[in-house]
């Protein structure tokens, strides 16, 4: 599996994934997954950053199969 499916993957999650949570899993520095994330956007993944009790999260949004 690619690390750009696998961060797709934890951002399908119902609670998303946070930027710290993703860089650990990925092994990636907090900026080079937001600009994945950027790539992801620009590329039409909808995605949306929810504030919660456990932070700032990522959440690719229902419906967002590709």
């Amino acid at each position: 599996m690619s690390k750009k499916a696998k961060l797709i993957q934890l951002m399908k999650r119902k609670e998303g994934v946070s930027l710290a949570d993703a860089s650990k899993a990925l092994e990636w520095q907090p900026h080079t997954v937001r600009a994945a994330i950027s790539r992801l956007r620009k590329d039409g993944h909808a995605i949306e950053l929810t504030n919660t009790a456990k932070g700032n999260r990522y959440v690719l949004k229902a419906g967002d199969d590709a």
